[in-house]
């Protein structure tokens, strides 16, 4: 049945496009310099971000809520709001990353799973 091939086809693609949307804007590669943090995408290399430091005001460390578990992650604070977050969920040398940042940090962040979402999507800390 060509109808069914085809819906299970699109099906199968939609989920392989769905997954390649997140690795496109989820786990960008970093690289840090003594003037900038660029974020630059692992498919499309061309597609990339530079931030200067002097971009973020300062930075906090928080433990972001998963479905199983909690991960650690640095949010990248201007005017209030998350500016940019480097989270151990996405990158495994997550500690040498935040060793190399040059933003003032200000210690931790408790906030629940509601709060932290509330935040992620442009609210004020």
């Amino acid at each position: 049945n060509d109808s069914g091939l085809l819906f299970f086809l699109s099906v199968v693609g939609g989920i392989q496009l769905l997954f390649l949307l997140l690795l496109i804007t989820q786990c960008p590669s970093i690289i840090i310099s003594e003037e900038t943090m660029k974020f630059v995408n692992p498919l499309l290399p061309f597609i990339s971000k530079k931030f200067f430091w002097s971009d973020f005001d300062y930075c906090k460390s928080v433990e972001e809520y998963s479905k199983y578990a909690t991960h650690r992650a640095v949010w990248l604070i201007k005017d209030g709001r998350i500016k940019k977050r480097v989270s151990s969920f996405y990158y495994k040398n997550y500690g040498a990353i935040i060793r190399n940042i040059k933003t003032p940090h200000k210690g931790n962040l408790k906030m629940g799973p509601i709060k932290q979402a509330f935040c992620m999507l442009g609210g004020r800390i």
